[in-house]
């Protein structure tokens, strides 16, 4: 049911354990054209009780702090009124809306559907330059304080500072003809393919092992050798939105691209998807986008394009 007194909201977990339904900590912030209406916290006791130590190391939170707090299945009542046939804003959201359906599931909840956009993706239509997709890098790009990160409200706050700065950059004060006119990819979480748990570490590109770079063979016998991705050395990172990274790569290689596996001296693009915080950290930036700053800073020319600039690349729009 749709909200008179907001038209979005901001949500942000915080998690106990690698479980995704060990959520401790949830903000909420509520928005109506571009003001902030409410904000909202809560501490929430995780099914039996378990706090990971790097988990407290990020959030701070121990079992201490919520040991009289309510489970999600008594808080659910309190807070659904907000997400149920709304619009909800994360940043990252593949990880806060994972921990939310991983949350209804332990305890057999339901949910009315709702729509999800990913403040990354709305906040990325105002970057001047190349960002990080992480909160802390969009937060100081937007010149927006961000003092206690990793408090579920302070995050969430942020985000929505993001999203509402982006509306003012673009004179647009509604979310929905934000996401209309720039065709933000808003999906339904009654089709979440929600993550389970936290990937370790030594496993963290697990889903992709299967796909073989070499078996890959170009369709073309022509090139346009003006084309800005022929004979360029390209390297994808995270999880694109509009195809999966076998279709990107083989676009790529189509135009006499060539893609490789790990961010080197070599490398001249690295193509950025959304990221998992549950596979890559809280940070929301992978390995081969640190090393691609990084490398950046001490005077590479690799340039860091995020999905909309990969696929203008296609569309016969220059950003190079």
């Amino acid at each position: 049911m749709v909200n008179s007194e907001f038209d979005f909201i901001v949500v942000d977990f915080e998690t106990a354990n690698n479980n995704l339904d060990s959520a401790c900590s949830i903000g909420i912030v509520t928005v109506k054209g571009i003001h902030i209406v409410d904000k909202l916290h809560y501490f929430i006791k995780p099914p039996g009780g378990q706090f990971r130590e790097s988990n407290t190391k990020i959030h701070g939170i121990t079992f201490k702090d919520v040991e009289s707090a309510d489970t999600f299945l008594e808080l659910w009542e309190k807070i659904r009124h907000y997400l149920e046939g709304g619009i909800v804003v994360a940043h990252n959201a593949q990880f806060d809306m994972s921990v939310l359906k991983n949350c209804l599931d332990t305890y057999n909840l339901t949910c009315s559907d709702f729509i999800y956009i990913d403040s990354i993706s709305i906040s990325s239509l105002a970057l001047e330059e190349h960002v990080g997709s992480g909160l802390k890098d969009r937060a100081t790009y937007f010149n927006i304080p961000l003092d206690n990160h990793h408090n579920a409200l302070e995050d969430a706050y942020v985000a929505t500072k993001l999203v509402t700065e982006t509306m003012v950059r673009l004179n647009t004060p509604s979310i929905v003809w934000l996401a209309l006119l720039n065709n933000l990819p808003a999906k339904q979480f009654c089709n979440l393919n929600a993550t389970k748990s936290f990937i370790k570490k030594n496993s963290k590109y697990e889903k992709y092992n299967h796909i073989k770079i070499s078996e890959f063979c170009c369709s073309q016998t022509e090139f346009d050798s003006n084309h800005p991705l022929y004979l360029k050395n390209c390297v994808l990172t995270g999880e694109l939105q509009t195809m999966v990274r076998s279709i990107a790569i083989q676009k790529i290689v189509d135009v006499g691209g060539v893609v490789k596996s790990s961010v080197s001296n070599k490398t001249d693009f690295l193509i950025v998807g959304i990221q998992d915080k549950s596979v890559v950290g809280e940070d929301g930036r992978s390995s081969k986008e640190e090393k691609a700053y990084q490398m950046i800073m001490n005077g590479s020319n690799i340039r860091i394009l995020n999905e909309e600039d990969f696929l203008k690349l296609f569309m016969l729009e220059q950003v190079i």
